[in-house]
């Protein structure tokens, strides 16, 4: 059995996703699409018990890290998944786990990753920062920080896919539960517009912003949903692939 092979049957075994099939689909059809993980240096940002990593790691990736700071200081039931999902999975390349904030990881690691990947963990840097994103110029400051220091992890080139919710959406806004994320709070969240504006100011260039669509719907859902529109209407959900066109460490202050 494959690496490959190896990761979608320990993640069931295992419970740490209730339908492989659907995020095979979305791993390869929604969040990596036309992302080459090939022989790359990849950082998973907020990355939890690394399930987006391990795919990674598994299917060609050179060296993976996740990065999760809600972990320091303590053992939890994620590192305890993390550590049961790598024993299973026996992944033939190096993958870690590294309980630290962006800030005291830049300050120690050594080299540049050729992507960097925030998967629903944008809003959770801070989330009282990234409430008044868009109308107060400390919370705008707080998050260019922290992308000037995911800058200083890249060099001319890296690619960054970052996945979230935005703000807007037609049941939040009509203050009703949205059937297919109830739990999210939107005021939380902030525009892909947004977080591209603050990312092109330290070096990044956005490539593109996509809409994902409910992985049940599989590719036809994606060609009727991928768009702002149909996203309003359904979830919301956009992924935002930008380039680092400056030269990493010793070319980024902070």
């Amino acid at each position: 059995m494959s690496a490959g092979e190896r990761f979608y049957t320990a993640i069931q075994k295992l419970g740490a996703h209730p339908r492989p099939k659907r995020l095979r689909f979305y791993i390869e059809h929604q969040f990596l699409r036309g992302i080459d993980i090939v022989g790359k240096r990849i950082l998973d940002v907020g990355g939890g018990y690394g399930l987006y990593a391990l795919y990674c790691i598994t299917h060609g990736a050179s060296e993976v890290v996740v990065l999760e700071p809600q972990l320091a200081g303590s053992r939890s039931d994620t590192q305890v998944m993390f550590e049961a999902l790598v024993e299973a999975i026996r992944p033939e390349r190096p993958i870690r786990l590294v309980p630290e904030v962006v800030e005291e990881f830049v300050a120690t690691e050594g080299g540049s990753f050729d992507i960097i990947l925030m998967h629903n963990s944008i809003n959770h840097i801070n989330e009282e920062a990234c409430a008044v994103l868009d109308r107060d110029g400390a919370a705008r400051g707080y998050y260019r920080q922290f992308f000037t220091h995911l800058a200083r992890l890249s060099r001319s080139g890296t690619q960054l896919v970052v996945a979230d919710c935005a703000r807007r959406n037609v049941f939040g806004d009509l203050g009703l539960r949205n059937p297919l994320l109830p739990s999210i709070e939107w005021h939380k969240h902030q525009s892909p517009r947004l977080w591209g504006q603050l990312l092109e100011e330290v070096g990044f260039k956005i490539r593109c912003i996509d809409w994902t669509s409910p992985n049940i719907l599989g590719k036809a859902g994606r060609w009727m949903l991928n768009n702002a529109v149909m996203a309003y209407l359904t979830m919301s959900h956009f992924r935002l692939v930008a380039e680092y066109q400056g030269e990493g460490k010793g070319n980024v202050s902070v």
